[in-house]
């Protein structure tokens, strides 16, 4: 669906967004109606169909956002080493728990969401392009691959039952527990 950008228009969205995350923080994506967004939203259904098809696609422009958000933190130039990166990602987290929700949320209750599976791919992107500027090759060797796949997919699985736990550990020790399990990846790539 084509997106209006007039100022109106981006208004509207904004107000639909701000009650489609307050309803995240209640319910399930499924459980959530057009009627009680738009009531929330203070708005007529004719006016969200205007700017989406249905929840899910909401859902996806929603998506989106969060994906752009991160990945605008992520080419912050500031972020030298992995875990700056994590850092970054962990601090965004905490201090989003609403958009962390959805990262982690399933629509189709099926894997990971659409979301998360390109946060992941990205993040394994990322890290085989930093051993190749690193180590100066040209092509990744697929032992690194492997590597990539296993730190990111760690990683990202630590950050999920943190979220899922509701932030039981406090954010600086697990910013530690990482960096210690990375640091044993790092050394163990060299041993390798």
């Amino acid at each position: 669906m084509e997106r209006k950008t007039d100022r109106r228009s981006v208004k509207t969205r904004t107000a639909i967004k701000k009650a489609f995350s307050y309803l995240l923080e209640e319910k399930a994506l499924h459980d959530i109606t057009i009627k009680e967004l738009t009531d929330l939203a203070d708005i007529h259904r004719a006016t969200f169909y205007s700017h989406y098809e249905d929840i899910y696609d909401l859902y996806r422009d929603f998506e989106h956002d969060i994906f752009e958000k991160l990945t605008f933190i992520f080419e912050d130039p500031s972020l030298t080493s992995y875990q700056s990166f994590y850092n970054a990602l962990l601090d965004y987290m905490q201090d989003n728990p609403t958009l962390t929700k959805v990262l982690f949320l399933n629509p189709n209750e099926t894997l990971d969401s659409p979301l998360l599976q390109n946060l992941m791919d990205y993040l394994v992107a990322a890290c085989m392009n930093a051993w190749v500027e690193e180590s100066d090759i040209t092509e990744v060797p697929e032992k690194l691959e492997y590597f990539a796949y296993y730190r990111v997919h760690g990683i990202i699985a630590m950050m999920k039952h943190w979220v899922n736990s509701g932030y039981s550990m406090p954010l600086e020790e697990l910013k530690k527990l990482v960096a210690g399990l990375d640091a044993d990846v790092d050394s163990y790539m060299t041993l390798s």
